[in-house]
């Protein structure tokens, strides 16, 4: 049994765009079709069994697409040709758009099994190493260093593993990491799976930074992810780059950025 829904709610709830806002954006511009006609009003209540095109869209396999793609776009990180270890790569979101970005070689690392979307496992430049921790994961098993090192991992804290991390990058190379306020607050800060205080987000960057420093990963590059964590958590992407780099980050105007983007966000959702 079919429903009618709005059109820009249905587009985002589809992951044919990352927010509802840019789904409005890509209706008004008749960028949508639905069973073949454009319709380029948002509130437009549609058959969720309808047949929706998007043009020039790529239908990501997991949420993470879009929180990589914006700190390859903003910090212009080239990953033509470029060998990466993505570790935590869940269904392979990071992977997918690391393989469109030109990638040589993909070695995707999880503690989980049989998550990897079958259209990234079975793409010839993806190495596939599920059921493996990091921690547990030799340079050797690894295939060596890579010249791109990126990072998604719940339930531990990243900013722990940052030697660890630097290990399997090699000089020169770069490193982009989702920064999750929700495991890296210390005991009592997050309640109901949420850290909704600027401040202790404020302090979470500043620490975050400062020990990738000590373990010879420069952050040259820090910004707001565009998606929430799946509990509603705002988060980070930091760019880091092995070699030494000194760049002054502005934490309280970002956080305030960062709150203030999902704010209109809600507004703007009713």
């Amino acid at each position: 049994m079919s429903s009618k829904r709005r059109l820009d709610e249905l587009l985002f709830d589809l992951g044919l765009s990352e927010s509802r806002t840019k789904a409005a954006t890509l209706i008004r511009n008749g960028k949508v079709t639905i069973d073949g006609m454009i319709v380029v009003k948002p509130s437009r209540k549609v058959d969720s069994n309808s047949r929706i095109v998007v043009a020039d869209s790529v239908i990501p396999v997991g949420r993470g697409y879009f929180k990589l793609r914006k700190a390859i776009d903003i910090f212009e990180i080239n990953v033509e040709g470029k060998r990466v270890i993505d570790v935590g790569a869940s269904t392979g979101g990071f992977a997918q758009l690391l393989l469109e970005k030109g990638a040589q070689r993909v070695l995707c690392v999880d503690v989980g099994r049989d998550q990897i979307n079958h259209r990234i496992r079975n793409d010839d430049r993806v190495v596939s190493l599920e059921s493996t921790d990091i921690r547990d994961l030799t340079l050797e098993r690894a295939g060596g260093k890579a010249d791109l090192l990126t990072a998604d991992l719940s339930f531990i804290s990243t900013a722990s593993l940052a030697g660890l991390l630097r290990s399997f990058v090699e000089d020169g190379g770069e490193a982009v990491v989702l920064v999750k306020p929700q495991f890296e607050a210390g005991p009592g800060v997050v309640k109901k799976g949420l850290v909704n205080s600027k401040n202790v987000h404020i302090g979470i960057l500043e620490g975050f930074v400062k020990v990738f420093r000590t373990n010879d990963l420069s952050p040259v590059g820090l910004t707001f992810s565009p998606i929430r964590g799946k509990k509603g958590n705002i988060e980070y992407l930091l760019y880091s780059v092995a070699e030494e780099r000194s760049i002054e980050f502005d934490f309280e105007r970002l956080v305030e950025e960062a709150f203030g983007f999902f704010d209109r966000d809600k507004e703007l959702l009713g």
